[in-house]
């Protein structure tokens, strides 16, 4: 018997479509989820987006089949604080107006939620009651990870951990240690899936564009601050082995616009004498990130072994891996489930520069080893992270609730 379509409303504040890591992850399954013949949009609750970082100014569209629009007819956060919490205002409204047009449309099933603020969540929850819609959560990692201290967050917490994350229907994770995490908070009612995390194929494989650099370089791409990366050990760690491969530069891309972050970098660049090897791009167009990538002679993650890694399971490594190119990451969370060193990836202790020097040395000094271990990890995309079969899971998921 042929199923039904879903017809599924996710809630978000990410910018859409284009975007960092969240946004690719959120793109993958929901691209998924369309192409098994589900009805699926977005709808952006309030903008987040900096007038200097948005590339998309559309507050409305569909993009690779997935239907989007912005509540607050902007893609821009205004700075001013005051106009911020009247445009987080005005989008909840139009959200709530917007929903329940679709409902009376009959096309609604499911709201699928991707905020922790305990307020938004809780609006949104009296419409999924109200109306008999399926409420559901996604975590990719530890709540709060990066949380500032103030009394209104500190309260904001306490009443997500206790209280609102008992409201969902269901909820899905990216990793064992999430799944009995959340186990322990959620209602007895509240179903958890395990949904490892999933890229769509294609935009990292056979990538013909060439990027302007002749020399060779190690690629990094992400966060430059909070030590959620691990950059600084990066940086001391290329200052290990720069003699030795002499050829090789450093590319750090992301965002650069952190003055405090970016000063303590460069002064440690600076310090280590490597002002010609390093290379911070800044944050590079969606659009050219795959030559980036494509075009590296290694990708490196010095993740430490923090609250965050322990939980989450980064998106930039499946991007990593699709490349083909060879990956030299750290041993941290559930990473060594899927990869083992020397076979599909070079893995190295955490948390520190000479072991992941190490590792960027012997797979530089091993070329023909390290481009089969590359392909390796390539396969292991198609084999366990395909968006195809982990959308399907998540739709199974819905169904089931």
């Amino acid at each position: 018997m042929e199923l039904r379509k879903l017809n599924i409303i996710t809630l978000n504040v990410l910018p859409f479509p284009y975007g960092f890591a969240p946004t690719n992850r959120l793109l993958s399954y929901l691209i998924g989820m369309g192409d098994l013949g589900n009805s699926v949009k977005v709808i952006c609750l309030f903008p987040k987006g900096n007038p200097n970082k948005v590339k998309n100014k559309r507050v409305k569209g569909i993009y690779k089949g997935i239907e989007y629009e912005y509540m607050y007819k902007s893609t821009i956060s205004p700075e001013n604080k005051f106009k911020k919490l009247f445009v987080r205002i005005r989008g909840v409204l139009n959200a709530i107006t917007h929903l329940y047009k679709l409902k009376k449309q009959k096309k609604i099933d499911v709201i699928l939620m991707g905020l922790t603020d305990s307020i938004t969540i809780f609006i949104f929850y009296l419409f999924s009651r109200i109306f008999h819609i399926k409420f559901i959560h996604e975590r990719t990692e530890y709540p709060f990870v990066f949380h500032a201290k103030s009394i209104i967050k500190r309260i904001d917490k306490y009443v997500y951990l206790n209280y609102i994350i008992k409201l969902f229907d269901g909820i899905f994770v990216p990793t064992k240690v999430l799944y009995k995490y959340f186990k322990q908070k959620v209602s007895q009612r509240t179903k958890i899936a395990l949904i490892p995390g999933m890229v769509k194929p294609g935009k990292f494989i056979n990538n013909t564009c060439k990027v302007n650099e002749s020399s060779k370089y190690i690629a990094y791409c992400g966060d430059m601050g909070n030590n959620k990366d691990g950059v600084p050990i990066l940086i001391e760690a290329f200052k290990k082995i720069r003699e030795k491969h002499n050829d090789i530069k450093l590319y750090l891309i992301g965002d650069t616009s952190d003055k405090a972050v970016m000063e303590a970098l460069k002064r440690k660049v600076a310090d280590y004498d490597l002002k010609d090897r390093i290379v911070f791009t800044g944050r590079i167009d969606h659009d050219k990130m795959p030559a980036y990538l494509c075009n590296a002679t290694l990708l490196a993650l010095a993740r430490p072994a923090n609250k965050q890694a322990e939980g989450g399971f980064p998106s930039k490594l499946l991007e990593y891996l699709e490349t083909g190119k060879p990956v030299v990451i750290t041993k941290v969370g559930e990473i060594p489930e899927y990869l083992t060193d020397g076979v599909n990836a070079f893995l190295s202790e955490p948390d520190s520069a000479e072991a992941f020097a190490e590792k960027l040395d012997y797979a530089l000094s091993n070329p023909d080893m390290a481009k089969n271990i590359g392909l390796n990890g390539q396969k292991l995309i198609f084999d366990k992270f395909d968006y195809k079969i982990q959308s399907k899971k998540l739709v199974d998921f819905i169904r089931e609730l």
